[in-house]
Formats: structure tokens, C-alpha cells, sequence
């Protein structure tokens, strides 16, 4: 499939610098002037990745990414940004775009973002795709079925089945992106079972909650590579690019109601008892319980396992550093359940190591 490709920019020499690297790239880019007419242009005609600067005069960078998203939910989006204004870059991000790319604007940096903007398009389209086909067969089906109560109940089943399945490949892709993450979602969704069980949860709430945080972070789809597997402390911009995690996935899940838990634990899972967490800061009993559950068991499997900034924490040590969070990072009760099916825990850790 031949993929249309937007460049916006109001200094000729560089529509053409970065037009020239397209070609070389096997693309045939459009180009505008400014943000007037490249919304005229994403009005007539369809394009996979708009790629634009925050400073032009008429229109900015920010007010054209929020036209173009609202006009084009599924387009891949780039900002190009100085050093200086890597900040602004990262709020240019919160409003929509999905990459963003420093001057000078380099070959390999550009492939990489283009690629990644053309990944993310294809997942939005597909995940819209796949709730249309699913939508119009639950609706055939219960049209079909509206007489029969024991076929309604199958075709209840089918249907569910179906939204399990897509969690399922949606937590491979964001265990794809990531390969120091090795068994971490599997053992992340059967700490969550245990202590889900521990405070009291129902088998069906249990099974759901378990089968929905394996896509805890399925934001880091979003995230640059380099970001994910930096071996050293992330600089400021880079932890807050990282923050995104969460709401981009959030928003990611959000596509389909039947998400609703599974957006829920994307979008919290890194906040705190104390309030101290992100994205939004809230605490205490503001968090959902499902958040808070796999809050605990997400920590508890990154302290254990080594990773490429830091060794693997033994068990007793990881323990400790939950207990000592307890009423901070983590809500108590849910530390306690941890405690109290902790042989249960270390069962599972054992049966699936790195």
C-alpha cells in the first residue's frame, strides 16, 4: 500500500531538505505552507502521517495537530522541534501527535518516526475495524437470536470470547515493543489473580481483572525505543515522554467500551496512595481498585527482574520494599492481600521466570 505523506513547514529549504530525505525513503511527499492549507489539504484528500513544525506564523504547530486529530483520528503524526523546545514538543504530543523529531532532522530518525507513525495508524485502524465487525455481529446475531434464549446465551459467549482475544494480541504488541520484559505480563496478570482473590473479588471479577492488566502497558507502543531501553537514569524530558505510557494507552483501550477496565488500568497503574504518582495525581480511594491491584503486582515483578538499568532484586528484598510502601506508594489493603498470598506469589515466580 503506497502511503501518503503530508510535510508542513513555512521555510521552503526545509520543505525541501526533509521532502528530499521522503524520496530518498521511497515516498512521494505533499508539502504546504501553512496550517490553513494543510487542513485544506487533509480535507480533500487522505494521508497515512502528517509531518509539521510547532513555529509557523498564522497557525502553530499545537492548534494544527489538535485540527488534523479531530479531522483524522487515525493519522500518524510527527513534530519537528529544536532542542530548546523539546518540552513544547512533548505538549504538542499530549494534543495529539505521536512522534516528534529534533532539528536537524536526520535519515535514520525520520524512517524510525514515519515507521512508527504507520505501526500506530494501522493498530488504531485495525482496533476500530475489528469493534465494527464485532458490533455488527453481536447485532446480527441477537436479531437472529432474539426468540432463543439458550443460542442468545452462545452467542454472549462468542462475543466475549472475541474481546479476550483482542487483549490478548493487543498485550503481545506491547510486549513486542519492549524485550526486557520477557514473561512480565504473564506473571504481572496471575499476581493480580492471586490478590484479587485474596481481598475477597469474585471469579469472574478475578478472571477479568487478571485477563486486563496483561495491557497495562500497552502505551509503550507509543514510546521511542531508545526511551524503553536507555540502560542509564532518563533525563527529565525523557521521563515525562515516558509518563505518556498511561494516557496513550489509555486512550488506545478506550476505543471500545467493553476496554472500559482494561483503559482504567493503563491510565492509573503508576499513580499512589499518597498522590504522588502520575499522570494526574490522584490517591488513596480516587484510584481504582483495579489500579491498585496491579499497581503492587506490576512493582513487585519489576523489582524481581533484572533489566537493562538494573539487576533483579531477590524476592525477600522485593517484599520488604512493599511493605515499607505500604500507605505511600501502594493502598494497605491491597499490600496486606499481597502478604497473605505470598507463597502463592512465589509459586508463580517460579514457574515463570525470565
Amino acid at each position: 500500500m503506497s502511503h501518503k505523506i503530508l510535510l508542513v513547514d513555512d521555510e521552503p529549504s526545509i520543505r525541501e531538505v526533509i521532502g528530499g530525505l521522503l524520496k530518498m525513503l521511497g515516498y512521494e511527499p505533499a508539502s504546504a505552507a501553512n496550517g490553513h492549507a494543510a487542513l485544506e489539504m487533509l480535507r480533500q484528500e487522505q494521508f497515512s502521517v502528517l509531518i509539521t513544525d510547532i513555529h509557523m506564523p498564522e497557525m502553530n504547530g499545537i492548534e494544527l495537530v489538535e485540527r488534523a486529530r479531530r479531522q483524522d483520528a487515525n493519522i500518524g503524526i510527527v513534530v519537528i522541534t529544536g532542542v530548546g523546545d523539546l518540552k513544547i514538543a512533548i505538549k504538542v504530543m499530549q494534543h495529539g501527535a505521536n512522534e516528534y523529531l529534533l532539528k536537524p532532522v536526520q535519515f535514520d530518525a525520520l524512517n524510525v518516526a514515519i515507521e512508527k507513525c504507520l505501526g500506530h495508524r494501522r493498530l488504531q485502524m485495525e482496533l476500530r475495524a475489528y469493534q465494527e465487525e464485532l458490533e455488527t455481529k453481536v447485532s446480527q446475531r441477537t436479531e437472529q437470536l432474539t426468540s432463543a434464549h439458550t443460542a442468545l446465551q452462545t452467542a454472549h459467549q462468542d462475543v466475549k470470547q472475541a474481546y479476550l482475544d483482542l487483549v490478548t494480541v493487543l498485550s503481545k504488541t506491547a510486549e513486542s515493543n519492549d524485550s526486557d520484559t520477557g514473561h512480565h505480563i504473564k506473571r504481572v496478570s496471575s499476581y493480580v489473580s492471586a490478590i484479587a482473590k485474596q481481598l475477597g473479588h469474585t471469579e469472574d471479577e478475578v478472571s477479568r481483572l487478571a485477563q486486563f492488566s496483561t495491557t497495562h502497558d500497552i502505551g509503550k507502543v507509543t514510546i521511542h525505543p531508545d526511551i524503553l531501553k536507555k540502560p542509564g537514569k532518563l533525563t527529565y524530558d525523557e521521563f515525562e515522554a515516558m509518563k505518556l505510557h498511561t494516557v496513550n494507552g489509555a486512550t488506545i483501550l478506550s476505543q471500545s467500551p467493553t476496554l472500559d477496565l482494561a483503559s482504567s488500568i493503563a491510565l492509573s497503574h503508576h499513580e499512589r496512595h499518597d498522590g504522588k504518582g502520575y499522570p494526574h495525581g490522584i490517591g488513596s480511594e480516587e484510584i481504582p481498585v483495579e489500579a491498585r491491584i496491579t499497581s503492587v503486582a506490576d512493582v513487585f515483578d519489576a523489582l524481581t527482574m533484572k533489566r537493562c538499568y538494573k539487576e533483579a532484586w531477590s524476592i525477600d528484598k522485593a517484599v520488604g520494599k512493599i511493605e515499607e510502601e505500604r500507605g505511600k506508594q501502594f493502598n494497605p489493603e491491597v499490600v496486606d492481600a499481597f502478604i497473605g498470598c505470598l507463597d502463592h506469589i512465589k509459586s508463580i515466580r517460579q514457574l515463570l521466570p525470565e
